[in-house]
């Protein structure tokens, strides 16, 4: 999809979006997911673009047990508040780039991040959060931030992700397992589990760790081999993900068209869902392109 702002949802703060994915989107302007939405919870934004600020999501007010992963704008690669106060609460940002905030932008108003999770986000300036000077800094309490962000319970070590950015959930073992605080946290993570599982709540969008036999391998291929794009997940892998978690896969011809995916599942659907409950190999089977010449014969 793609709109002058919010090239998923434009929504002007009218409406809560919940359960959602929001993949490969582009805003000219704002928000490449996400732009004014109330709130948005339990939702995943991946590869998303704005051209200006807010790559997965522009100005909303209240976020929860969101995964925001490899979106880009030129400011809050992840995210930006510029219009109203703001709570973000249990997110797994991860990943995403800008020329300032890789991660979170915030401008004017005031931010608050609890129980959030930003690593390897990447920017010129302030990779991880940015404010402009002289602006409201952006408080954070009981967050896992690289490169270290003043507030109480925050900590700056490597959450020990199965396989980021393509699974961000934590193995067992990672330092934001029980690390969170049970203020603002949701009573249930993105993938419906009850929080907390164990002796507290979990620092991002995820609850509890996932364990060795847990893992399974997700294999993507294309027939032939480099004639389209895969995405998010690309002829690159394999992919270690969870077992029970769901995925969505798109693919889109450049030198020939898409004809049908094939193996673990069957369809003629350019983006399809897997739930990974083993391991899978999936085929993107693309075709030559066919063109179609009207001729009209003239004599006399």
């Amino acid at each position: 999809n793609r709109a002058l702002d919010g090239g998923g949802i434009n929504s002007y703060g009218i409406c809560s979006v919940t359960g959602c994915t929001f993949m490969g989107n582009f805003a000219g302007r704002s928000g490449g997911g996400i732009s004014r939405a109330s709130s948005v919870t339990d939702c995943t934004l991946l590869e998303n673009f704005a051209g200006e600020s807010g790559g997965g999501i522009f100005h909303t007010p209240l976020i929860t047990n969101c995964k925001i992963i490899s979106n880009q704008a030129y400011t809050g690669g992840g995210i930006i508040n510029t219009y109203n106060n703001s709570s973000i609460n249990n997110c797994t940002i991860v990943a995403n780039r800008a020329y300032q905030g890789g991660g979170i932008a915030d401008s004017l108003y005031y931010t608050q991040l609890i129980n959030c999770i930003l690593w390897g986000n990447t920017a010129a300036y302030y990779s991880q959060i940015y404010c402009p000077p002289l602006d409201t800094e952006p408080e954070a309490t009981y967050s896992c931030i690289q490169g270290g962000y003043p507030g109480e319970g925050n900590i700056n070590v490597n959450p020990l992700f199965v396989d980021a950015p393509y699974n961000v959930q934590l193995l067992s073992g990672s330092p934001c397992i029980d690390s969170g605080t049970f203020d603002n946290a949701p009573d249930s993570d993105i993938m419906g589990r009850e929080r907390p599982v164990g002796a507290g709540i979990d620092m991002g969008a995820y609850e509890g760790a996932v364990l060795p036999q847990d893992i399974v391998t997700l294999t993507v291929e294309s027939s032939p081999p480099g004639v389209g794009i895969i995405f998010p997940y690309s002829e690159q892998g394999p992919y270690q993900l969870s077992r029970g978690e769901k995925v969505n896969i798109t693919a889109q011809g450049i030198r020939m068209q898409f004809s049908h995916w094939s193996g673990d599942i069957s369809s003629d659907s350019k983006v399809i869902s897997l739930v990974m409950d083993s391991d899978k190999t999936v085929t993107a089977n693309f075709i030559e392109n066919i063109y179609y010449v009207d001729v009209e014969s003239q004599t006399g």
